[in-house]
């Protein structure tokens, strides 16, 4: 195992360590871009997409740089700094919302001092909307969907100057007669077994590595790692059927163990937040990993997405003690209604009335339980909202452990909602350039919709104090201002949570005045 000395102390000074690396320039340079109010949570702070794709030509003797925006104040010197004469391609990855401004920033100011450089994006976004995205003159190339093995193959034919229609899954731009023409090859089939995959290189990140496992005060050390990738549910408002095609694959739970254990002892961890799409899809698996935890890493601390409310429906008693036992201290579940017509109607094939149930059985554990709700469906009536945050709020009262995140409905390309969206009133972007200012917190305000001002209003506040109404959240946030303003705003939105009284939402308007300069 390779030794890991730390790139900076509290003391001593991040930044100058950071500096100190740039001392040469690399063969691929990788860029994470800032993803808005997210960079202030304790979950999901390693580039793991990223590392994902990084990790093949690492492996394979490339060398390669990541620059992380979202941590490195001086990201723009130590990425020009990066890229010289043997530099292949700069990457970057952009989900929906305001990361494609900051990727589409970086792009620019690589092409403005490389411009024949090869820039190429990949991510949630760019798959989603690979045409409208190539489109940009700062971009070259999309990587569609997972790229682990798209990435090595692009990266040898650029070196190579081979052609790039042999390889699978990406939409390039190939002159023609002094113009530009779009050429998407074959779609590339998903790894089944997970286990074939190369072990992350974690090493790529150990410049900013302390930023990302220093975290609040409830998980102290705390890396992150992905059992599974995609979904094998048809939820109509969530991209994930459109971006992994409904398939599911995992670790084996003896290789998930062994991978965790390594990173665990070289980075001196003490809790893993797992980023699945749906951690629980396999109860079998999870029962396994579970034992080996306690066998292989006892007391280590975990937390996992994706837990679904038929999937606990069918979990005895003895599965949340064991969840527990392992280390299992937060579940996150996707509740996103509490309207039975309106949960039929978005295809999450759950009931009401079994999560209601499964909150009970919770309830007499002492697992903390995450129930994301989703509000501003376009076809949503008044009534239907109304149940919903009737649900919540029951869900909070009987289960003290429970705390439900009301999230406005963001309206994803590629999912079925999306569409719905344009049927009832919304006006897409019609560019990158429109879509990097597109905000997931107040993208209702500025973009024609089927809501009133009003309304958006109401559903903002809703949103809002759902957020601070859960004094739990305060301690996960390392960002001490950000953390005192929970402290001081949670007996507001405790109040406006408990009576759903959103008149005169002043704090909420103020917190997205904020947000566009995160």
């Amino acid at each position: 195992m390779s030794t890991y000395t730390p790139a900076y102390s509290k003391h001593s000074g991040w930044m100058q360590a950071v500096q100190e690396e740039i001392t040469q320039t690399y063969d691929v340079v990788l860029f994470q871009p800032k993803t808005g109010i997210y960079d202030f949570l304790d979950w999901g702070r390693m580039p793991i997409g990223l590392l994902s794709v990084a990790t093949p030509p690492y492996r394979k003797g490339y060398s390669v740089k990541i620059i992380d925006q979202r941590v490195d104040d001086n990201w723009r010197e130590h990425l020009l700094k990066a890229i010289g004469a043997n530099t292949i391609c700069f990457g970057t990855t952009a989900m929906t919302g305001s990361t494609i401004k900051h990727a589409v920033e970086a792009s620019r100011l690589v092409k403005q001092h490389f411009p024949d450089l090869t820039v190429v994006w990949g991510g949630i976004h760019a798959s989603l909307t690979p045409e409208q995205t190539l489109e940009h003159p700062a971009i070259d190339i999309i990587a569609i969907s997972e790229g682990d093995f798209t990435f090595l193959e692009l990266i040898e034919a650029l070196k190579n100057h081979t052609p790039l229609t042999q390889i699978k899954g990406i939409t390039y731009k190939e002159k023609e007669n002094g113009s530009y023409r779009q050429i998407t090859t074959p779609e590339r089939p998903f790894e089944r077994n997970l286990d074939n995959l190369p072990e992350l290189a974690y090493e790529l990140v150990e410049p900013y590595m302390e930023r990302y496992v220093e975290r609040g005060t409830e998980t102290g050390r705390a890396g992150d790692f992905v059992f599974s990738r995609g979904c094998p549910f048809r939820c109509e408002f969530c991209y994930i059927p459109a971006f992994a095609r409904r398939q599911w694959r995992q670790h084996s739970p003896k290789e998930l163990v062994r991978r965790v254990k390594h990173i665990v002892q070289k980075y001196n961890l003490n809790f893993i937040c797992f980023l699945d799409d749906n951690f629980f899809t396999r109860i079998d698996s999870v029962r396994e990993i579970c034992k080996l935890f306690i066998q292989e890493l006892p007391g280590l601390r975990w937390r996992a997405v994706g837990l679904r409310i038929d999937t606990a429906s069918k979990m005895v008693d003895e599965d949340f003690k064991l969840l527990w036992d392992s280390g299992c201290r937060d579940i996150y579940i996707g509740a996103e209604t509490g309207d039975p017509e309106m949960m039929k109607h978005i295809d999450k094939d759950i009931t009401v009335d079994a999560m209601l149930a499964v909150n009970k059985r919770l309830a007499k554990t002492p697992l903390i339980v995450k129930y994301t709700f989703i509000c501003g469906y376009p076809f949503e009536r008044e009534d239907q909202l109304q149940n919903t945050i009737k649900v919540a709020q029951q869900l909070v009262r009987e289960n003290p452990n429970a705390y439900v995140p009301l999230n406005l409905l963001t309206p994803y390309p590629g999912a079925k909602t999306y569409d719905e969206a344009v049927e009832a009133g919304f006006v897409p972007p019609k560019t990158l350039e429109e879509w990097a200012a597109f905000s997931l917190d107040d993208w209702m305000l500025t973009y024609p919709n089927w809501h009133t001002k009003q309304q958006i209003r109401r559903l903002a506040s809703m949103a809002f104090s759902a957020v601070f109404a859960n004094p739990k959240v305060a301690s996960r946030i390392d960002n001490r201002l950000i953390r005192w303003l929970f402290k001081l705003y949670g007996p507001i939105a405790r109040l406006r949570f408990r009576h759903n009284w959103h008149a005169f939402p002043v704090e909420s308007m103020m917190a997205r005045m904020i947000l566009r300069h995160v």
